[in-house]
């Protein structure tokens, strides 16, 4: 991602840092086909299917040239949205003042 292409799409100043702090300049995609039974004595003809389509469809999707500048138009319109109900839900974006993992066994003691 770049600096640019952030700004083009309206991610500035304080919106670009946390827009980078939370995606880390990496994107992703997730895509997730299920079937949610499948006799074992079709499984590996279930299983041959399931790579056929992911091979014949979503590969030629996100081998597109736009795919990656939509990816990061939809990523951008997402963040925005998050950001105007933050507020409006009480959850205020939090300060980086993390002090580490929460001491959880604490939480066990009578």
């Amino acid at each position: 991602m770049t600096e640019d292409k952030l700004t083009d799409l309206g991610v500035v100043d304080e919106g670009r840092v946390a827009f980078n702090d939370r995606f880390n300049g990496v994107l992703v995609h997730g895509f997730a086909k299920e079937r949610h039974f499948v006799d074992e004595d079709v499984k590996d003809e279930a299983v041959a299917s399931l790579i056929t389509q992911l091979e014949d469809n979503s590969l030629k999707y996100v081998g597109n040239p736009v795919f990656a500048e939509n990816l990061l138009r939809q990523k951008v319109e997402e963040f925005n949205q998050e950001l105007q109900v933050r507020p409006q839900m009480g959850m205020e974006q939090a300060e980086d003042d993390d002090d580490g993992p929460a001491d959880f066994p604490s939480c066990f003691q009578d």
